[in-house]
Formats: structure tokens, sequence, C-alpha cells
């Protein structure tokens, strides 16, 4: 078995991520670090995939491409016990899961935490609905307008990164729609009408935005953001503070901290990891140190 498995989703980067990925697997090579490199962009076989290379005994497995290759990825190595790492390479739109996990952007600085990093564990999310069905947030939940702000942006083709997300969010206000949601964290519940509640593990989401600041991947808590009932001009004028972390103080904002959150109420859409999933009614509670991701040394 290879040191390292490496999964690359093609579209990524603009379809530049099988040339990346050549790449990382020359500079492993010259460091003695053997890869073997599995190309797909289906969900099922990125995930059968890093669970083979986990149970196999896989030192690593690298992903490149976007928030949701990684989602797969994690997905996959998760389902064994495993003291296999996990390093993500940014070759995706927002590469938010890579901001807060505190890796580079940089491919080069990336891929040399195979030989320089450190193994350090991180907390995940795990989402469960009533039919039983599970999935795992490696980075943020949301449901409500951020959901549907996250299928436009996977159905974009032609604007990418970031301004994608801005582009879709700023659309998106003009069909405002609110719902009335029943939030239930650590047994203190709430409901009423809201735009979308965040549920995170880290604290940047929407091609660079700090919705929870503050928030860190392995801290033993989930960060829950709560946006109330915006009006349009009240949303256009939030947005731009959602980069810096400035709506914190905004009165129909509400950020708290715990260990296991239900959303209920009105059913709405959902996303985990820019991906799309069934929608609520569901749970989501963290699972501490669940992970071991390659980090550079402190």
């Amino acid at each position: 078995m290879p040191d390292t498995l490496v999964i690359v989703n093609p579209k990524a980067g603009r379809g530049t991520a099988p040339h990346l990925a050549a790449a990382v697997v020359a500079l492993a090579a010259a460091h003695g670090i053997r890869c073997q490199v599995l190309t797909t962009n289906a969900a099922d076989q990125a995930r059968a995939a890093a669970r083979d290379a986990a149970s196999r005994g896989a030192s690593a497995v690298v992903a490149i491409g976007g928030d949701g290759t990684i989602h797969h990825v994690v997905a996959g190595m998760n389902a064994v016990s495993t003291t296999c790492a996990l390093l993500p390479i940014a070759s995706g739109q927002g590469n938010d899961t890579i901001r807060s996990l505190g890796l580079p952007n940089d491919w080069r600085q990336a891929a040399s935490l195979l030989w320089n990093g450190r193994p350090r564990s991180i907390d995940l999310l795990r989402a469960r609905w009533p039919d039983g069905h599970t999935d795992l947030a490696v980075n943020v939940l949301s449901a409500g307008f951020d959901a549907e702000v996250a299928a436009t942006v996977r159905a974009a083709r032609h604007v990418h990164g970031s301004a994608a997300y801005l582009l879709a969010a700023v659309r998106g206000i003009w069909r405002l729609r609110h719902r009335h949601l029943a939030i239930d964290l650590d047994g203190r519940s709430q409901s009423g009408a809201a735009l979308f509640v965040v549920v995170a593990n880290g604290g940047w989401y929407g091609g660079g935005m700090q919705i929870v600041p503050g928030a860190v991947v392995d801290d033993g808590c989930l960060d829950l953001a709560l946006a109330g009932p915006l009006t349009r001009l009240d949303a256009l004028r939030t947005l731009p503070r959602l980069y810096s972390g400035g709506h914190a103080g905004h009165p129909l904002f509400m950020l708290r901290r715990g260990t296991a959150v239900r959303i209920g109420g009105e059913p709405a859409p959902v996303q985990i990891d820019g991906e799309a999933v069934p929608p609520t009614p569901l749970t989501v509670t963290l699972e501490p140190h669940a992970l071991q991701v390659l980090r550079p040394n402190p």
C-alpha cells in the first residue's frame, strides 16, 4: 500500500486539479513519499477509496478539490478507526474548510506537510435525520437561505471563487424568504422567523465570510449562528460585515456555543460543506477529536 492516497476532483480549479495532483505527487516522491492517485468526481467513489486507504494503513489521504471533495473524503476516512491523517490541498471555489483548518493556500507549502507537518486531531459535526440517515460536517452545516445560496453557487458556470458566493447571496436577497424555525441548543429552546441557521465547526464559510468569529475546529464546541427576520435592506447592509465578523453585534444575529443542536419547525433546505443534503428536521452533535489532520508545527 502506498504511503499516501491522493484523491482528485478533476473538475476542481476549473479543470486544473489533475495537473496540481501530478505536481504534488512529484514533489512528494522527491521526499521519499509514494503516492497513489485516484481521479474522480463521484462522491461514493471518493468515500469508498478514502475508507479503503485508511483501513489498509495509509499514512495520509490527500484531498485535492473543493470543500465538497474534502467532505466526502473525510466521511470515508471516519468510517473506520484509524490513525490515517487528512491533508486537503486548495483547488476549489471557496476553500473555506482549508481556511478553518489553518492550512496554507499555496500548494507547495501544503504538500510539504506530508513530511514536515504534524497530525493533530480536530472535531467533527454529526448530522442525524429522523429516518436514521447520518452525515458528517468538517466545517459547517447551514439551513435556510444559506443552503439556497450554496445551491446557486454549485450551479454557477461563469463566476467562480468568492465572487460566486457574493453574487449568489446578493441575488438571493431579492427573493428573501423567512422560515419559522425551532432551535434547541443543549436544552435551551427558541422558535420564530429566521433567515438561516448555521452550525459551525470552523469559523469560515461562503468564500471567506466569518460567520462565527473565533470558532476553532479543535475546541470541543460547536458554534451556532442564527439570523432572524432581516429585511432585504438590512440583509444587504449586513452582508459585507460577514467578511470581517462585524455582524456579531447585530440585534437580529444570535451567536451561541454548545455541543448539540436540533433544528426543527418549518422544513428548510440544508447544505453540509457546500453539498446538498436532506432538509430539516435534523440534530447536530459534536464528535470531539474525531479526525487527524496534517497541520503546520506550532
